[in-house]
């Protein structure tokens, strides 16, 4: 039985698509596959949009040390502070997405920036992938040791009393929704101190310029343990029994449902390889296991994020709806 001429062409059509889609496959995976292969090329970039001694450049840092070992080319911070994380986040975005610059960065710029401003030079969710997650931790609600207060209670007890007298530092869009849940779920109106920086937000404290401070821990340990400033209670679920085992959570004094962690992670720019993003992610998580990681988690009672990307990604997005309740019932206006 011979085989009809047209069923012949028609096959051969269909090899012919499936040979082009095949070429095609091989055209978009092979870029990538090169890119993995070849990267890095030249020593990568940690962009941290915060200035020197920050949280994020610290663990920067205590990352960078080591990427040289996991990667064969050296890691550079590059501080570049200022306009709320705007100018170093950008700086990424204005690089090739090649993965030689990352974000470098705690929560902040990535998910409460996008609920704290009207208008932003770029979507924090769009345009960036989640790398890794480093670690999680709590702030701690610190007063001057010269206060009136010596426990959550007394100063809830007073604020409620005394509407718009006790007055609350900030000086980023974290530590703002930090004190922003604080006065939603205690009952107590405070008046807000904004500043540009954290040093003269911890300065006014120090002063007895302002009431309260929600610091992250290592940038306030020192201050604590001269006698300067007394903690009142941390923001997390747990205690940080290897800084301050006796001060308690803000839910054991009293304010339920209260939970604020900041957390550390590492992004890089829409349209980069994903297997050189696996690259960076392993590299990166590897670090964080080696001495110089493990030092920066012991000081800021930082828990690690043992995620896989599409987990990070999950989480990022469970985060930002969060908070964006948080900012909702709070009443907070987006700038």
């Amino acid at each position: 039985m011979q085989t009809c001429p047209r069923a012949i062409i028609l096959e051969t059509q269909a090899m012919k698509r499936s040979f082009a889609s095949l070429i095609a496959s091989a055209a978009v995976a092979l870029p990538a596959l090169l890119a993995a292969q070849t990267f890095p090329s030249k020593p990568v970039t940690f962009v941290v949009p915060f200035g020197p001694a920050a949280g994020a450049d610290m663990i920067a840092r205590s990352i960078a040390t080591t990427m040289s070992k996991h990667l064969g080319q050296p890691a550079v911070v590059d501080n570049k502070p200022g306009g709320n994380a705007f100018i170093g986040s950008q700086a990424v975005l204005n690089a090739p997405a090649d993965g030689h610059t990352v974000l470098i960065s705690s929560n902040s710029p990535v998910i409460f920036n996008k609920l704290l401003f009207k208008s932003m030079p770029y979507d924090s969710i769009k345009d960036f992938i989640p790398v890794a997650g480093f670690c999680s931790g709590s702030v701690v609600v610190t007063v001057h040791s010269k206060s009136r207060f010596h426990n959550v209670a007394e100063l809830v007890e007073y604020g409620r009393k005394n509407p718009g007298k006790l007055t609350v530092a900030y000086s980023s869009s974290a530590t703002q929704l930090a004190a922003a849940m604080f006065q939603q779920l205690s009952g107590v109106k405070m008046l807000e101190v904004p500043y540009r920086a954290f040093a003269p937000a911890l300065n006014a404290q120090l002063g007895e310029e302002v009431d309260l401070l929600f610091p992250p821990p290592d940038l306030v340990a020192p201050h604590i343990r001269s006698g300067a400033l007394r903690p009142l209670a941390v923001t997390g679920s747990k205690r940080m029994a290897s800084l301050w085992p006796d001060v308690p959570t803000l839910q054991e004094a009293g304010i339920k449902a209260y939970e604020f962690t900041f957390w550390y992670g590492a992004w890089a720019k829409e349209g980069t390889p994903m297997s050189v993003v696996d690259k960076l992610r392993n590299a990166m998580l590897h670090a964080l296991d080696e001495p110089d990681g493990q030092k920066f988690l012991a000081a800021n009672a930082c828990e690690p994020m043992r995620m896989t990307r599409p987990e990070f990604a999950k989480f990022q997005q469970q985060e930002l709806e969060k908070w964006g309740k948080v900012v909702r019932e709070a009443g907070i206006q987006p700038q």
